[in-house]
């Protein structure tokens, strides 16, 4: 047997009314309330009604009945069906129809109703039961139950317990290196006594080595139940991942997390202290997401694995060793601006006339001398420069330049200069082509329009024989207030122009 409940043929079997299929009788049509099943029991032996668990049994089935009424009746029957449970959880079923008689007025009956086969431990059950009692007519025996006469002597249960023989299980579990046993009893008569293997009378066994342990049970009519349990070791793992914090962290990658914890308590709570080999703690840190950038963090998810190292090789055994896993998650964001190393410098360049376009774009292309780095990376350099060079005299004027630097995600820094262009370099003559001096009569009244006139020539020959490396467009001024110095015509006078 596996502890499958079988109902054994016999003398108290007859036909089932309900498989008759013009049977129609309902709970409603059993009106009668005379009888009533109050309990059902199992029996192995009319001495000692006991059994050791696992042991394949056979028992007789008692109802006890209760008649209100002041009348013997002749027959009580039962149609239903019997529930075995094993330990596993596994159900079988076997249908009964059953009757017995008499059943006495005015009290208690019990009445064996044929044999049940199951192991010792299983649960039993009787469900969706139809119970059918005669009248006190001396012919109304187990013959009289069909589906012609049953009601209104009847009645319907939809389940009752069936007490198995006395019996004991025990069930040890680890407390820390020692273990505790539990006693269950079922059925027998209450008022057991106990004796365990060690010698203990004492029902529960506790903060005891590992190792097989039995007891007998008494109960109050001195029939006997025993049962045995092994645990031989309270090696175990336990452990609870705590709930780590999720860490914002400001830098560039892994590297900018913290190393991780070697403490098992920093990460895991209710660890066992009796595990099996050594307790280990691992990790791994594994990208998930983002670039880093703001907006999306780099997501490093590190999963700490606490495991019991049977072997003590220091590998996870995933077959055959008890683990628990622990994971906390890390956010990394660049959000740093570069930093500015060295700031940009002005720069002062003497005019060329032409715009000084290359010293000006080699000072843009050096960024004005600036340096700048990234602890997460390069920097890329850009200026505002847009050709506005302010228009002061000539090709001469200033532009003030903002330089940024930015990272690969977009944070900047800046610094700014002015470059600007002057001219601090005199005009050239070419003196060859000029006038003499101007040599007037004394008395000549032309002579104002003669120096009015030697004036502008020459200037005109200055500005033919002029040059200027910023400007070309020059100006001759001179300090001839058209007026001129009184002669005296009997010596020599004169005036610089």
């Amino acid at each position: 047997m596996n502890g499958i409940g079988q109902c054994v043929a016999g003398p108290n079997d007859i036909p089932n009314p309900l498989e008759d299929p013009a049977c129609d009788t309902t709970e409603g049509d059993c009106t009668s309330k005379d009888l009533e099943l109050v309990e059902a029991f199992l029996e192995v032996d009319a001495g000692c009604n006991a059994c050791d668990i696992g042991d394949d049994i056979t028992a007789t089935l008692f109802l006890t009945i209760n008649n209100t009424t002041g009348s013997t009746r002749t027959s009580f029957a039962v149609f239903g069906i019997v529930n075995t449970t094993n330990s596993d959880g596994d159900i079988s079923s076997c249908d009964i129809s059953r009757c017995n008689g008499d059943i006495p007025a005015n009290g208690l009956t019990t009445l064996p109703y044929g044999e049940i086969t199951f192991k010792c431990g299983d649960a039993i059950t009787l469900t969706d039961l139809l119970l059918s009692w005669t009248d006190a007519s001396p012919n109304s025996d187990c013959a009289r139950h069909d589906c012609r006469e049953i009601a209104p002597k009847c009645g319907f249960v939809p389940e009752i317990s069936v007490v198995p023989p006395l019996q004991v299980s025990l069930t040890a579990v680890c407390d820390g290196p020692v273990i505790d046993i539990t006693t269950t009893i079922v059925g027998g008569n209450p008022g057991y006594s106990y004796l365990w293997n060690n010698t203990s009378t004492s029902a529960d066994l506790n903060d005891v080595s590992p190792g097989t342990y039995s007891v007998t049970i008494t109960d109050a009519d001195g029939c006997e139940a025993s049962s045995i349990v092994t645990l031989d070791s309270c090696c175990e793992f336990t452990a609870e991942c705590k709930d780590l914090p999720t860490v914002d962290i400001i830098g560039c990658d892994n590297s900018d997390i913290d190393p991780a914890s070697t403490d098992i308590t920093d990460i895991f709570t209710n660890v066992t202290d009796s595990p099996c080999g050594n307790l280990v703690l691992i990790h791994d840190d594994f990208e998930m997401s983002g670039n880093g950038c703001p907006g999306t963090p780099l997501v490093i998810e590190r999963t700490y694995t606490l495991f019991d190292d049977l072997d003590n090789d220091g590998v996870l055994d995933l077959a055959d060793e008890s683990f628990e896993l622990c994971t906390q998650v890390f956010n990394i964001t660049d959000s740093q601006n570069p930093s500015i190393n060295r700031q940009a410098s002005n720069e002062t360049v003497e005019c060329d006339g032409a715009g000084n376009s290359a010293a000006l774009q080699a000072w843009l292309d050096a960024q004005g001398g600036a340096l700048a780095s990234d602890s997460c990376g390069d920097v890329m350099w850009s200026n505002d420069y847009s050709d506005n060079i302010s228009d002061l005299c000539g090709a001469t004027g200033s532009a003030t330049v903002i330089f940024t630097a930015t990272d690969g995600c977009g944070n900047m820094s800046t610094t700014n200069a002015t470059f600007t262009i002057e001219d601090t370099t005199s005009p050239t003559i070419d003196c060859t082509d000029l006038l003499s001096n101007l040599v007037l009569e004394c008395g000549d009244l032309n002579n104002d329009n003669l120096v009015q006139d030697w004036i502008a020539a020459q200037e005109a020959l200055m500005l033919d024989n002029g040059d200027d490396s910023c400007d070309n467009n020059l100006a001759v001024n001179n300090n001839y207030d058209g007026s001129l110095p009184s002669l005296d015509c009997d010596g020599i006078n004169g005036l610089d122009v």
